[in-house]
């Protein structure tokens, strides 16, 4: 168990959790890091006041209702074994930080189903991860992670908590993709709003990586947008904010999730959209949002166009966000404001709430305004696209990064052609009116 910090202590106070829940729970998952499953780790957390005997607790982990036909890796604790307030207790293979219980068994790289139960075999705590693949018959079902995963060598992210103990009973508003932290908290700085880089302030060269983000394959980018280049496929214009941007993309191809490392209920970002059309099939999606992506991005369908015939589709977008999507053969390239949830099936809208979308189809290429800005206390959220803005109400209280998510199918992936995720700093111009304050005054509540 870790000898946990001060900061640890005080986050745990500051934002000790209002939602009745086991003082024990599930508070960190890796299952699947490329193709050597050797960092894979399960992290508890006490969340309560006291400290709790958890000798002969069992991790288990099932894909099925038949749990003892099921052949996945379960975890029991052993005797003498008292988890601290406050404290962390990490089941893991041996080189993983602050391991606690060494295992031999890895988890499994799919839809699972992974359950905490104490000495009395009663379930404490559940955690389902990559829901998009299908059902997994526990209980209780707490909804689900949807998207899939993969933490990678060096950015290393890991399914976490957005704060230590936090627990709704919803797998998708509590969990976002974070740097991982086993043994240590994963708590973030808190701002109302997050503010990207300054790439050019910061005097950053090109091709160094953006601080304060995280990226699931590659972290984001420093480029000179109007010079192609290793980060850059293609020259664009420069941003209306000038100099360099940033891009989050895995040049290898195929999709990436970048986040902010902080919490925050609010950002404004230029954003460029590449509306020109492939002469080939395939398409790509982008995603800007506040809550949280997964490592893949996987393609949505908000259109109900991009994939035609698919009955679910995967991605793992959750909160708040505009979504971009382009297909060539549909004749497709719409910009989204969306509600997504806690993350669903986006097929056809699906579970997400659709509440603009502007056709950028036979428009120019351009950079444009995009903002979010969402109250945490009354769930209202107010969303401008260049001059317009867009108000709707959604769940209170939730919380989550800004992300970054962008996706590609070209089939010859032709890397001249594509465009992801780009985007700039907006300046703060002297006087602005912020809805999304209520995030800081969330936590000031939770202070009190």
């Amino acid at each position: 168990m870790r000898r946990f910090t001060t900061c640890a202590i005080i986050c745990g106070l500051l934002f000790a959790p209002s939602f009745a829940h086991a003082a024990v729970i599930i508070n960190e998952v890796v299952y699947d890091d490329e193709s050597t499953d050797n960092r894979e780790f399960v992290e508890l957390y006490n969340s309560g006041g006291a400290a709790v005997d958890i000798s002969g607790w069992v991790v288990r982990n099932s894909d099925t209702v038949a749990h003892p036909a099921d052949n996945n890796a379960d975890f029991t604790i052993p005797a003498a074994t008292v988890l601290a307030a406050g404290d962390y207790y990490v089941i893991a293979q041996t080189g993983v930080p602050n391991v606690d219980l060494v295992v031999v068994g890895t988890l499994e790289n799919d839809n699972e189903g992974m359950e905490l139960l104490d000495a009395a075999s009663v379930v404490q705590d559940t955690v389902i991860y990559e829901r998009n693949k299908g059902a997994v018959a526990v209980s209780p079902g707490e909804g689900g992670i949807w998207g899939n995963f993969q933490s990678n060598t060096p950015v290393q992210t890991s399914w976490s908590r957005f704060l230590d103990g936090r627990d709704t009973g919803v797998n998708g508003r509590d969990f976002g993709m974070l740097p991982e932290t086993p043994g240590a908290t994963n708590n973030l700085p808190i701002n109302a709003e997050y503010r990207v880089p300054d790439v050019d302030a910061l005097a950053l060269a090109v091709g160094a990586d953006v601080p304060g983000t995280r990226g699931s394959f590659r972290n984001p980018k420093v480029i000179d947008p109007t010079v192609a280049g290793v980060d850059n496929p293609n020259a664009i214009v420069a941003s209306p904010h000038g100099g360099n941007a940033i891009v989050a993309w895995d040049t290898a191809g195929g999709g990436n999730g970048a986040v902010g490392l902080e919490l925050a209920d609010e950002y404004r970002i230029y954003a460029y959209l590449d509306t020109r059309l492939f002469g080939e099939a395939g398409g790509e999606q982008t995603s800007y949002g506040i809550g949280s992506t997964e490592s893949f991005h996987n393609f949505g369908d908000p259109s109900g166009a991009f994939l035609p015939g698919v009955g679910v589709t995967a991605n793992g977008n959750t909160g708040i966000g505009w979504f971009y999507e382009k297909e060539d053969s549909a004749s497709l390239a719409k910009l989204h404001l969306i509600d997504f949830g806690p993350g669903g099936d986006s097929d056809n809208g699906g579970s997400w709430t659709i509440h603009a979308t502007i056709n950028l189809f036979g428009q120019p290429s351009a950079w444009h305004e995009l903002s979010i800005s969402y109250d945490s206390l009354t769930g209202k959220v107010v969303a401008r696209y260049d001059g317009a803005t867009y108000q709707f109400t959604t769940a209170t209280e939730i919380l989550g990064t800004f992300y970054a998510g962008y996706r590609e199918s070209l089939a010859s992936v032709p890397v001249a052609k594509l465009r992801p995720a780009t985007f700039d700093v907006v300046p703060e111009p002297a006087t602005l009116t912020l809805v999304g304050l209520g995030l800081v005054a969330f936590a000031a509540r939770r202070r009190r």
